[in-house]
């Protein structure tokens, strides 16, 4: 069953994320109010799914900015127009990137180029 959490107009980002973080293994719907900005690049936008990796959510945005929509769209966020399409449960989150463990957040990276090694430079 998909929770609907309505999102206060004066809402800052953290406290979505703080909100979020009180949730575990949630399907979650954030219903965005008109003109909220908060969430309009894929660099907060990952954030957001960050924090729902972690606590096992699933979550989904409900908005009709369409800075919002593409920036969700770029990190694999499912993006709604009404809330009540994102009622059912047919939908999941996607992730385009691997979760990063706090513990190690180097483990997913690339290996350097030669240039950057610690060995190579000198």
């Amino acid at each position: 069953m998909t929770e609907i959490y309505q999102v206060p107009p004066d809402a800052s980002l953290e406290a979505v994320r703080r909100t979020l973080g009180q949730w575990r293994n949630k399907r979650i719907a954030l219903l965005l109010p008109e003109g909220w900005l908060e969430l309009n690049n894929v660099a907060r936008m990952r954030l957001l799914q960050r924090q729902a990796q972690i606590q096992h959510n699933e979550v989904a945005v409900v908005t009709r900015e369409s800075a919002t929509r593409n920036a969700a769209k770029q990190v694999g966020i499912p993006v709604f127009g009404r809330a009540e399409d994102a009622a059912g449960d047919r939908w999941h989150m996607d992730p385009m990137l691997p979760l990063v463990d706090p513990r190690a957040p180097d483990a997913a990276l690339p290996e350097p180029p030669p240039w950057r090694r610690s060995e190579e430079v000198g």
